[in-house]
């Protein structure tokens, strides 16, 4: 049983595949014949869907890379398609076209649909002939599905569809989506009688409303369901089993670099202004993104590694995205703060995109589930993590290894573990109003905030001095802020043993260097064109 809250939340070494330089050179290859315009979050919009460009992806083995070779597959690990995955996103490439089919119904349909569905559907995807569309949310049950009012009742060789549902992006030019509903009445179980269906766009009673969102673009459909025949054949998985299905496919959906890339074309774009003796505001803004790119890969190549071991990291995932929709938006913020600093001045390219991206930040953090979400999940897997008592954690030694940037480093990381574990230990003891801290979802969110700084400070460590330096020394001070606004009054005493760890957070965040320095000195480094190459360096097959 795990004995600290970074062991409840640990995920396996990240390692990319053998080959992956390889890969990266042939992926390139083919981008590079191409013909398409590199945008943000083409894998989400609907300026990203083009059938011909995933029509050649799925020629080359790309679309369906982890399925079984009878199905149409590859029979590749996740890995290889993280791999592909990130080059696409990097380049911003128009992938929306098989994006959700790819990503998301068809690992589904291999761990739930009947043989007859699998054959059916997972050679079309995979030669990215048919696309798929989510059936999950309505307009009262975005982030609750369990409340979702679309209903099947059962008729005679199938189910009769009643109902509405919104926020189904691509469903104008889908052929068919997998729609939650309910086949039995809600009981105490509100989780439970919620199931699964195949349905095809084009099938009686089914009609298709745009929802234009603010740049005017048409992504997103509300779908009615007016009586639509679905046949039994069409059920995936169990009848009343919908709710552990949906749940198990959240963790690919949240998961992937997708959380973390929407907005590299700006960032590469930004470090193509910039000049390697260019303001330090902009350096310095530089620097910093490309570190907390670097550790945030990590993290999501973690969550990539535990999918390949077979495991379903949905918490984890749930952190990494996250962390992964904060730095996509930060992204566009630094890039506008530090764009009237450029040398060269203006910047057409990079303004196109930041005018893009600005307008399409909003979604970050709403679709696959709200930030508030993801924090009540990452915080009910933290407080019932077991712990060792205070006494224990105040005993723990922690000090730099070395006299270098990277023993500073890890001893944050390791100081930062402690702050979590004492901050969770006091919300679970300390009673306000007759309940625990922890039962109060204003506390929960605080507490997976922190555990997002703690796990990302430990998956710095591992990516190099520099990047140790910067992201660690930035995690210090919010760990510090939040682990003694967590503990209150006591927190502030000298009685209390969080001190003895926040107070040397902030000594080593400065020692050798604030992450300020470092990050203008890698920002000097990366400015220039070919960020990704430079990042990702690429071999030949």
């Amino acid at each position: 049983m795990p004995e600290s809250a970074v062991q409840a939340l640990a995920l396996p070494p990240a390692r990319e595949p053998d080959g992956a330089p390889a890969l990266r050179g042939d992926v390139r290859a083919f981008l590079a014949e191409q013909v398409f315009v590199p945008r943000c979050d083409a894998w989400g919009s609907a300026w990203g869907w083009s059938p011909p460009f995933s029509r050649a992806l799925a020629a080359r083995g790309w679309i369906g890379m982890t399925w079984p070779r009878r199905y149409g597959g590859a029979g590749r690990s996740a890995l290889d398609r993280y791999v592909v995955t990130e080059e696409l996103l990097a380049a911003g490439a128009p992938v929306s076209a098989h994006w959700v089919a790819d990503r998301q119904t068809g690992p589904a349909l291999l761990r739930f649909g009947t043989e007859e569905q699998r054959e059916r559907f997972l050679p079309a995807m995979a030669r990215a002939e048919w696309a798929f569309a989510i059936g999950m949310s309505e307009a009262g049950s975005g982030s609750d599905l369990a409340s979702v009012a679309t209903r099947a009742e059962r008729v005679d060789g199938g189910w009769r569809v009643e109902g509405t549902k919104k926020w189904t992006g691509g469903a104008h030019v889908a052929d068919f989506f997998v729609v939650l509903c309910r086949t039995s009445p809600p009981g105490e179980d509100r989780h439970a009688g919620l199931t699964q269906l195949i349905v095809d766009l084009r099938s009686p009673g089914i009609s298709t409303r745009p929802i234009r969102l603010m740049h005017g673009v048409h992504q997103w459909n509300e779908v009615r369901l007016d009586g639509v025949f679905v046949p039994d054949g069409m059920i995936l998985g169990e009848v009343g089993a919908g709710w552990g299905q949906v749940v198990a496919e959240l963790a690919n959906e949240r998961s992937g670099p997708e959380r973390v890339l929407s907005t590299f074309p700006l960032l590469a774009a930004f470090a193509a202004a910039a000049e390697a003796e260019d303001d330090p505001r902009v350096l310095t803004a530089l620097g910093a993104l490309v570190a907390r790119l670097a550790a945030l890969r990590r993290l999501s190549l973690g969550v990539a590694c535990a999918l390949d071991e077979g495991r379903s990291p949905e918490v984890q995932a749930a952190l990494v995205k996250d962390l992964g929709t904060a730095f996509e938006r930060d992204v566009v913020e630094a890039a506008r703060a530090a764009r009237p600093f450029l040398r060269r001045g203006s910047d057409a390219r990079l303004d196109e995109l930041l005018a893009q991206a600005q307008l399409s930040t909003p979604g970050f953090t709403l679709r696959g589930g709200t930030t508030e979400i993801l924090r009540s999940i990452v915080a009910r897997q933290l407080v019932s993590a077991a712990l060792p008592g205070v006494d224990e954690l105040a005993g723990r030694a922690v000090e730099p290894s070395g006299d270098g940037p990277l023993g500073r480093a890890m001893a944050i990381a390791e100081a930062a573990e402690v702050v979590l574990d004492l901050a969770l230990v006091h919300a679970r003891t300390r009673e306000q109003f007759g309940r625990p801290l922890a039962r109060f979802q204003a506390v929960q969110h605080h507490l997976a905030v922190l555990a997002g700084h703690v796990m990302f400070a430990r998956a710095a460590v591992d990516c190099g001095e520099e990047v140790a330096k910067i992201c660690t020394s930035a995690a210090a001070g919010e760990v510090v802020r939040l682990g003694h606004q967590l503990h209150g009054a006591v927190g502030y005493s000298d009685e209390h043993p969080l001190h003895r760890f926040t107070r040397p957070l902030w000594a080593w965040r400065d020692e050798l260097g604030t992450e300020g320095e470092w990050a203008a000195r890698l920002g000097g480094r990366m400015a220039g064109g070919e960020l990704w190459a430079r990042l990702s360096p690429a071999g030949g097959s």
